[in-house]
Parts: structure tokens; C-alpha cells; sequence
């Protein structure tokens, strides 16, 4: 996949300003990280009760993309609470069933003593294509005990599940499960009418069936407990049908069923058109005082206050189904309101709070993701812990749970799928929020550091072959997972202390000799896992003037990833390191290309001293598979190219023309020059297989060189241009050389 984006000052301008001030992000208890990419690890989460004994509720997070059952079977992990440990995990049945799209607690369904728990695996195709299955699993012994499905085909039973208490009075815990019901389905219309059923714990029989208003309804997209609305004693539940038109078009709703009898006891409809409220629904407890519990609901904001599905959530009154609290998300395309939860208590004020996620917002990251906490009393915003990085989607599930680490306070679980360009291609991520603390700092980038620096002196020159495999002292091999930033054994960086230098699935070895750099997952790897590989090689430049960098690269066929390039920095700490080659992906796949004219001094890190380059790479197949980077002939030293050399701008200010000296040109020779706004790698057209060291640069012009290879080229620079610092390279094409970069602020 190849991703670009292009950000106007104007538009990042705007982003700053509309960013509002934000309560200080929470610390974790657990973070857990899926497998594999495509895996979702995270897509459904919830709480479960203590399992096994050890006073600490446990945590069910569904992964339904995982193909270990077959292509999106899916799978559900339990893990524990207190340790962090994996207790259990539970593959889908067949390809396609997307098991775990759905999970829920339910309470002790068995009468064993131990809370058991629901799964949805709303594409199973048991009672007809795409008919859904829910399965009820023991908690004690994770055996199944039986399963509901859908009426028939395209009903998607289980696309919602949610333990609702004990309605029937048998003293065991009952469920509801929500279908979206595209085919005939309960209603017979089909096209999305949507239903929901409440099913006995203890035996799975059909308490209570609530079919939606109309056709496109979506009744059951969402589904909840209530608690008791209606003081019968008896639990009551909700069912979110974001498609009615009851307040307005696609305005939405919420509806309140009794326990007992099933009956409509209260509905909450969305304020505006296209709001599509019933998304999300949970349970709040009583925030208002009257004795009743409340509840919340999510939807889309489609036509929203904020920008087009900003998404929103709302807080009803149990009793009579009127507004208590009402939020908005800050920025279109927030999607926020897309995971609701309550219920628990959270700012110990004595009133049930709420979560609220957020998994399109943008603070850390496009779509990095975020989830918010709000007072149940006042409705005002208690925290927002964010995502980690770009397409986390953190937020994407929400849950909230008694007490996880034994502080006394609830803590909160929310899931991110980490899809797209981000940290992971779709692994996911669950995360165990500690209310109480502030975020622990992140750990390392890198985990192994080099405990000596090589001096530069006239020129540092690295073709690996001197070490015979073993690392140097002045070499950090890192091969980690992506997201944990610890040793990985999938991860592959290898200069001949791992294996032979041999390309691995490619076979394509070395530039020249037997030893060499590559990095990429282990070679023949069939885990897929995402790790990232650095060698940090520590220099001393002391002395030695302005350095540049020019190496031999082989793409086996990278795409971009976040730690992809080369990096310097002064002293390896995290925010330090500055991209000199920003990725990979543009480099011609399958074939060597020499990359020079690199400038490693000009780029804010101090160069005359010690300090550290970087060469990284991070993606999820074998070297060689399509995927790594193999590297060799690694020079640093000072100057330009022998001879051909962009001196530098007069008078550099905007607003005027300037003029830029080149010496050391091919007499009669053509000069491009070109331009851009970061440094990184654009290719040369051609069959030199040469790039220059700007990111997207853009030919300004050209300058034919005089007899003694002198050469000017003038432009004029605009008035708007003033404050940007601009990288600036000349090449000549004919010859396959290139400059050095200069880089000025106008």
C-alpha cells in the first residue's frame, strides 16, 4: 500500500487553533498488542468479573479479523487483570465468522459461583448465509455451553451483545443480542429493519424479542442493560436503532425495554437529522438524583455542530427518557460517541461517570485516537487519555471496570485497531486506563545503544567486512517489536551475527563482499509480526568539519512505516532523532541505488562531537519477501562531491531575486535545481540511479555552467516564501552527480 498527504500552512494553521485545552492524559495498568497484522486485537472489549480468584476483575477483547480458524474467523483472548497474563484464548469456527465482533460479561450464567461470558460472531453462517451465532462460554473452564442463532440468512445476530442481569428471576445472568437483519429476518421487511432478542443465561431460550420500527431502522445495532428503570425489581434493557426517524430523519434512538414483560418503558431519540443516536448505548447508574438509573448513547453527528460526524453522546433521564447531558466531538470526522460506557464511579464523588471514545481524533496522530471521561454529576470533562501514535484508532471500544490493579477505584478498557499507516498494519491494541495516575513516560525508541564512538577524522567508511559477523562496539543492533520496543525474535538486523547476509527469501546477498546490513522479520518468517529493526552506529566527528553521508541501499520492496530511514541525533534520546532519509518505499524495488549528498550537520544535530546515525526499518514480512532493506558502503565524511558544489544564496531574503553560486559544474554543463521543504529522497529519472536528498522536491530551474564548471542560477523568491526554511540541491543529470544540500531560512 502506498499512502501520501499533503498539509497546507493554512490547514495546519487551522488544526492548532481548533485543538481546545485538554485534561492531562491517564497512566495504564496493561496494554496488550495483537499477534499479527489484520488481527484487530481491541475491535470489542469488555470487563468480565474475577475469573480466577484473585480480587482483580479480568479483561475479554475480541479479534475478529484474525484468521488462526480461517480468513476472519476471528478469536477472543482473556487475560488477567491483576498479572497481565494471558488466561485463555478462543478461536472462530469457520472463515468469515468474524467471532468476537461482539463481547460481553454476563455474570454467573452456570450457577458455578464464576461470572461467564458472551462472544458474537454476527457473519456465521449456521442458520443461513450471514444468519450470526452468539455463543455462551463457562468462565470457570472457558467450555462452551451453547449457542443462539439468527433467524436466517443476512440477519447477523450478534453484531451486539450485552449481559443485562438476572430478568427471569432464576437467579442466573441473561444476555440480549442485537441483528441488523438485511435478509427476511422477524420483521420480514429485511433491508436493515433490525431486531433484538433477551435470552435466558441458564438455557438460551428467548425471553423477549423487540423487532425495529421500519425498515433501515437498524434496531440492535447497539444493545444494553439498564438496570432496573421501572422499580419492579426486576433489570430492564436498552436497544439503540440509529436509522428511525422518530425525531427526525435518521435522528435515531434509544429505547427502554422492562425485564419482566418486555414492554416500552421510555424512548430517547436523537435532537437533529442524520445525529443516527443508538450507535453506542450503555447503563449509567443514577447521575440526577431521582432515584432512577440513566443511560448513554452514542451517534454519528452526521450533519454535527463541530463538522460533519464530529459524533456526539448523550445522557437520558431513566424515568422519562429527557436529556441530562449532551457533548459534541471537537473536529469533523472525530467519530466520537462511536463507543459509550457507565456505570461506575470513576472521580469518587459518589455518581456514576461516563466513557466516551473518540477513535478518530487526531491529537497523536492523524486517527491516533482518544478516549474521554466525564462527571455523571456535572457533565464536565474529568480526563482524555490519548492514542499512541497515527491510526491507533484508540477508542474504537470502550468499557469500564471495577477495580483492575486494587487501588479501590474503577479503571477503564479501551481497544484501537492500529490500522492503516500507523504503528501497526491492524494488530490492535487493549489498554487498561488507571484513573488515578498520570502517564508513565514511554519507553525507549531504542532498546541497545553503541558504547563507543568511531572517530570520523578525514572520513568514515563502512563495508561491514572487518567485523566477520561479530558487532562492534560502536554498533547498536536493535531488532524489536514495533509496539513494546523490546527484543523480538521475528525481528531481523544483521550484519552476519544472526545468520548469513544473504537476503533471505531474495537470496539477494550483499553490494560487494560477504557482509552487509539487512533488516526486515526473520527470513521464511510466516508470523507476519510487525517489528522494526535499527543499527545505530555511534561516530565522533569531531574536527572534522560539515559531514554528509552517502551508502548503497537495496529495496526489497518497502512500504512506509513510521521508523523507516535514516536518523541522526545528539544524545539518542526519543524526541531527538531528525530524519535525513524520511522512508523507503520511493527507492526502485529490486535493484541497488547509491544514495549521496546526505547532510548529516545542517539538520539541527551538532556534528562536531559524539553522536549517533541511524538506519531503520520496520514492517511485518521476511526479508526479502517483498518487504526489508538490505544496506552496504556506508561513507561519512565532509564536503560535497569532489568538486561539484550549491555554494550558497544571496542576498537569502523573500521578496526579491536571489541568486545561488555553483561551482565545480561540468563546463557547459546543464544544472537543475531543485527544491523542497524537508529533507528525505526523491528520485532522479533515468538510468543513474541517483536520487537527491529533499523529500518531493521540485525542479525551480536551470543554469548552464561556464568554462571554468562556474554556474548562477537566479529566482525570485516570493514575499509569502519569508519564515520557510527551504532544502535547496543541484544535480546534473548527464553526469549523475549532485551537490550538496543547503538549507536556508528566508
Amino acid at each position: 500500500m502506498h499512502f501520501s498527504r499533503l498539509l497546507s500552512v493554512a490547514g495546519l494553521l487551522s488544526a492548532f487553533f481548533l485543538l481546545s485545552p485538554v485534561v492531562q492524559a491517564q497512566g495504564w495498568i496493561h496494554t496488550w498488542y495483537g499477534d499479527v497484522g489484520y488481527q484487530s486485537l481491541g475491535e470489542s472489549v469488555t470487563d468480565l468479573g474475577d475469573l480466577n480468584g484473585d480480587g482483580a476483575a479480568d479483561v475479554l477483547m475480541g479479534a475478529p479479523r484474525d484468521g488462526l480458524g480461517g480468513i476472519d474467523a476471528g478469536m477472543v483472548r482473556i487475560y488477567s487483570g491483576g498479572s497481565g497474563l494471558r488466561m485463555y484464548e478462543l478461536l472462530g469456527w469457520a472463515s468469515g465468522d468474524a467471532f468476537g465482533y461482539s463481547v460481553s460479561g454476563i455474570g454467573d450464567a452456570t450457577g458455578d459461583g464464576i461470572p461467564d461470558f458472551v462472544v458474537g460472531a454476527p457473519y456465521a453462517d449456521f442458520n443461513g448465509t450471514g444468519s450470526g451465532r452468539v455463543f455462551v462460554y463457562s468462565g470457570s473452564n472457558f467450555a462452551l455451553q451453547y449457542s443462539v442463532d439468527g433467524i436466517g440468512n443476512q440477519d447477523y445476530l450478534g453484531c451486539s451483545v450485552s449481559g443485562i442481569g438476572d430478568i427471569d428471576g432464576d437467579g442466573r445472568g441473561d444476555f440480549i443480542a442485537g441483528a441488523w437483519e438485511y435478509g427476511g429476518g422477524l420483521s420480514g421487511n429485511g433491508d436493515g429493519t433490525g431486531y433484538a432478542r433477551v435470552y435466558s443465561g441458564a438455557t438460551g431460550a428467548v425471553l423477549h424479542t423487540i423487532i425495529g420500527a421500519h425498515p433501515k431502522a437498524f434496531s440492535g445495532y447497539s444493545v444494553g442493560g439498564a438496570g432496573d428503570i421501572n422499580g419492579d425489581g426486576t433489570p430492564d434493557f436498552m436497544i439503540g436503532a440509529y436509522g428511525t426517524d422518530i425525531g427526525a430523519t435518521n435522528s435515531g434512538s434509544v429505547s427502554v425495554h422492562s425485564g419482566a414483560t418486555g414492554a416500552l418503558l421510555v424512548t430517547s431519540n436523537g435532537p437533529a437529522a442524520k445525529d443516527k443516536i443508538g450507535i453506542s448505548c450503555h447503563g449509567g447508574g443514577d447521575v440526577n438524583g431521582d432515584g432512577v438509573p440513566d443511560y448513554i448513547a452514542g451517534g454519528y453527528a452526521q450533519v454535527g455542530a463541530n463538522g460533519n460526524y464530529c459524533g456526539m453522546a448523550m445522557v437520558f433521564s431513566g424515568a422519562d427518557g429527557s436529556t441530562i447531558h449532551t457533548w459534541y466531538g471537537q473536529n469533523q470526522a472525530d467519530y466520537f460517541g462511536s463507543a459509550v460506557a457507565g456505570g461506575q464511579d470513576i472521580d469518587q464523588d459518589g455518581i456514576d461517570d461516563f466513557i466516551v471514545g473518540i477513535y478518530n481524533e487526531d491529537t497523536n496522530g492523524g486517527n491516533a485516537g482518544a478516549l474521554s471521561a466525564y462527571s455523571g454529576a456535572t457533565g464536565l470533562e474529568l480526563w482524555t487519555a490519548f492514542g499512541d501514535a497515527q491510526h491507533d484508532l484508540m477508542g474504537y471500544a470502550v468499557s469500564m471496570t471495577p477495580d483492575v490493579n486494587g487501588d479501590g477505584v474503577p479503571d477503564v478498557i479501551s481497544g484501537g485497531l492500529q490500522y492503516d499507516g500507523g504503528p501497526g498494519p491492524g494488530n490492535g491494541i487493549t489498554r487498561v486506563w488507571d484513573p488515578t495516575t498520570a502517564p508513565p513516560p514511554p519507553p525507549p525508541h531504542w532498546y541497545n545503544y553503541p558504547t563507543t564512538f568511531f572517530p570520523v577524522g578525514s572520513g568514515y567508511v563502512d563495508d561491514f567486512e572487518s567485523y566477520a559477523g561479530v558487532v562492534p562496539s560502536h554498533f547498536g543492533v536493535n531488532a524489536l517489536n514495533t509496539f513494546q520496543r523490546i527484543p523480538d525474535s521475528d525481528a531481523w538486523c544483521n550484519i552476519g551475527q544472526s545468520g548469513p547476509v544473504a537476503g533471505g527469501n531474495s537470496a539477494i546477498g550483499t553490494y560487494s563482499g560477504t557482509y552487509g546490513l539487512e533488516m526486515g522479520n526473520e527470513p521464511f518468517s510466516i508470523t507476519h509480526a510487525n517489528v522494526c529493526n535499527g543499527l545505530i552506529i555511534g561516530l565522533d566527528g569531531t574536527g572534522s568539519g560539515p559531514l554528509e553521508l552517502s551508502f548503497q541501499v537495496y529495496n526489497h520492496g518497502e512500504e512506509s512505516n513510521n521508523d523507516d530511514g535514516v536518523w541522526v541525533s545528539q544524545d539518542g534520546s526519543n524526541d531527538s532523532w531528525v530524519h535525513v532519509v524520511d522512508n523507503w518505499q520511493n527507492l526502485t524495488v529490486g535493484a541497488w541505488t547509491h544514495i549521496q549528498g546526505v547532510d548529516l550537520s545542517g539538520v539541527g544535530v551538532d556534528t562536531d562531537g559524539p553522536f549517533y546515525l541511524l538506519f531503520a526499518q520496520e514492517d511485518n514480512y521476511p526479508i526479502g519477501d517483498g518487504d526489508g532493506i538490505s544496506i552496504d558502503e556506508i561513507v561519512v565524511g565532509g564536503g560535497a562531491p569532489p568538486g561539484y558544489t550549491l555554494n550558497g544564496v544571496s542576498p537569502g531574503v523573500a521578496n526579491t531575486r536571489n541568486y545561488f553560486d555553483i561551482s565545480g559544474a561540468t563546463p557547459g554543463g546543464l544544472s537543475h535545481v531543485v527544491y523542497g521543504f524537508a529533507s528525505g529522497t526523491t528520485n532522479i529519472p533515468g538510468a543513474c540511479a541517483e536520487v537527491v536528498s529533499i523529500r518531493n522536491a521540485k525542479v525551480a530551474g536551470t543554469t548552464v555552467a561556464d568554462a571554468a564548471g562556474l554556474a548562477v542560477f537566479d529566482t525570485w523568491v516570493p514575499a509569502a516564501a519569508s519564515g520557510l526554511t527551504v532544502y535547496i540541491q543541484a544535480l546534473e543529470w548527464a553526469q549523475c552527480q549532485v551537490t550538496n544540500v543547503l538549507v536556508h531560512t528566508f
